[in-house]
């Protein structure tokens, strides 16, 4: 059972409506329970701690950045994008539900310190298993997305946020050799592959080789001894990506993996972006472009998505998809990255060195393992949703592996989680 504290109540209830933000709402309205907790959220975590606040404040300060860059990129850019208010506005509303996920995590570690581990994970439990049921109703109930009428999301969203939780499971279900766990991770696998979430899976790959890298170099004390044999084991993979014609849904993993790392790296873009790996691509490809044009500087919040618009509105782009008025790049750091400029810089050169100084230890607990395997996993499945910034589950997770391994007293997974 998940035994939590009476003033963290609420924010957990407004945690798990973000979690499940697109059933939990009015008909097919863009009105959620999450978007009616919102601002009560707001209040609290401003009113009951100091550190919020001063995140609140950060954002005001960067609010403000931003609708300048906004202003000078609708004056610079060549293309026709004008500035319109109520854009901007849209999308930083977007943002600020990202800052309030965040206080919240943060508000319920200060006020049970010593149970924020154990009861967040059991948290993440009960979501993950929410989100394996309703992924596997989407293949299972041939459920049809409908850009209309929304009342669950994409696959990609819950395969990403399947890929985000199983690092968590795996150690659980080590630690405890529970074995609801274990089916648990087996399920997930067989029902991202039959829902074809590429990205989710290559982000599994990733996160399965970070694991076994690190828990053999903590056997064997020394991970240096390990570095040749992994770059040898990814070249292996790369070669055999390359000259076998094994395929998935249609698509050979030379198609999904080869082709596309060489064609960014030439900064060639496919003749058209008809399909989800050609469509990243020159997704990538273009952003790269602008965020070099503009210097880092930052053209804004909601002006990526009408410069992609735009830019590959010729190229055979989904004509019904690029029709809507909010279009996302598919990349959440690439959209970050062109939209903020410098800030997004900082934002990513805080994290690598928080990434760094865990990579510095001689050992890592089962916590900093996580960590480690979901935000280097997450430059792939990160690219798998529309928009992962209205993944409120996803930051959450985010957040709280953050807070983990930077504050918290209780190093390891090894918690008392059961399934009853």
């Amino acid at each position: 059972m998940l035994k939590i504290k009476k003033n963290t109540t609420f924010l957990y209830l407004f945690l798990f409506t973000g979690a499940f933000n697109d059933i939990l709402r009015l008909g097919t309205t863009d009105l959620t329970l999450f978007r009616i907790m919102l601002p009560f959220a707001i209040v609290l975590t401003l009113f009951k701690s100091k550190k919020v606040r001063k995140l609140y404040l950060l954002t005001f300060g960067i609010a403000v950045v931003s609708f300048l860059q906004s202003l000078w990129f609708c004056e610079f850019n060549d293309i026709g994008i004008q500035f319109s208010t109520n854009r901007y506005i849209l999308y930083l509303f977007y943002y600020i539900c990202i800052v309030a996920v965040i206080g919240s995590v943060l508000l319920i570690y200060e006020n049970d310190k010593c149970n924020f581990q154990k009861n967040f994970l059991k948290y993440i439990v009960i979501i993950g298993i929410g989100y394996l049921l309703i992924f596997m109703y989407i293949y299972l109930g041939n459920y049809s997305y409908s850009n209309t009428n929304i009342v669950i999301n994409n696959y990609n969203d819950y395969g990403a946020m399947i890929t985000a939780v199983l690092p968590v499971f795996y150690f659980i279900s080590k630690n405890k050799g529970e074995f609801f766990f274990k089916i648990y991770i087996v399920t997930a696998i067989i029902f991202l592959i039959l829902n074809d979430c590429k990205l989710a899976l290559l982000g599994v790959i990733v996160q399965a080789a970070i694991i076994i890298y690190f828990e053999m170099g903590n056997r064997i004390g020394y991970r240096k001894w390990l570095i040749i044999p992994t770059i040898l084991a990814v070249l292996f993979f790369v070669f055999v990506a390359n000259s076998i014609d094994i395929s998935l849904h249609g698509y050979t993993w030379k198609e999904t993996i080869v082709e596309p790392i060489r064609l960014i790296i030439r900064g060639e873009m496919y003749a058209q972006s008809n399909t989800s790996v050609s469509f990243r691509v020159n997704i990538f490809v273009v952003s790269i472009h602008w965020i070099l044009k503009t210097k880092l500087l930052g053209i804004g919040v909601g002006n990526s998505g009408l410069l992609l618009r735009n830019i590959l509105g010729n190229y055979g782009l989904y004509d019904s998809w690029m029709n809507r008025n909010s279009v996302a790049l598919h990349n959440v750091f690439m959209e970050i990255l062109l939209e903020f400029g410098v800030i997004a810089v900082i934002g990513i050169v805080c994290i690598a060195k928080k990434v760094r100084s865990v990579l510095r230890k001689r050992k890592l607990e089962q916590i900093e393992i996580c960590f480690i395997a979901v935000i280097i996993s997450s430059i792939l499945w990160g690219m798998a949703p529309s928009r992962i910034t209205t993944d409120y589950q996803i930051i959450a997770i985010l957040s709280f592996l953050l807070l983990s391994v930077s504050k918290c007293s209780v190093p390891s997974l090894n918690t008392n989680l059961k399934i009853k």
